[in-house]
């Protein structure tokens, strides 16, 4: 657990000025509507990724603006092999569904992939969230539950 929260801190510190940037975004940049605010908040859960693979993850998504980080995502272990931690650009919507490119900034593991696609949905209840990641032939995909850190 100590190790989650050091590495939690020290990506929260490399995304902390993108981070105090969007929340000055005010009416011009700012994706509005009542979807929005689904999505917002913290998030955890397990992901089915290709083949056996499950895993835990946790994400956090704030403000949205297009091209600029607008949440972090945490995997603590990926095939028992360590843990992978980054950045969700936000990229526009689809449909329903918000579109972020993720960016991996800090690995434990040497497996963790640099960049992925993710697609997010608000479940009905809007107490959870649909969450798609892909990269190249490698996916993973859940629900995560809202999350009080």
């Amino acid at each position: 657990m100590r190790s989650r929260n050091a590495l939690l801190l020290a990506v929260a510190a490399i995304l902390l000025p993108g981070a105090l940037a969007l929340q000055a975004c005010g009416d011009s940049g700012c994706d509005s509507g009542a979807d929005t605010v689904a999505i917002d908040g913290s998030w955890k859960g397990k992901l089915n990724g290709s083949g056996d693979a499950t895993f835990e993850a946790y994400v956090e998504i704030d403000t949205l603006r297009e091209g600029s980080v607008s949440g972090t995502v945490y995997y603590p272990g990926i095939d028992d092999a360590g843990a992978c931690s980054g950045a969700l650009i936000y990229r526009g919507r689809s449909g329903s569904d918000y579109l972020f490119t993720e960016d991996i900034v800090a690995r434990a593991n040497p497996d963790c992939i640099k960049l992925g696609q993710v697609r997010v949905g608000s479940a009905e209840d809007g107490k959870a969230i649909t969450y798609s990641w892909k990269a190249g032939q490698d996916t993973a995909v859940g629900t995560l539950q809202e999350w009080d850190d």
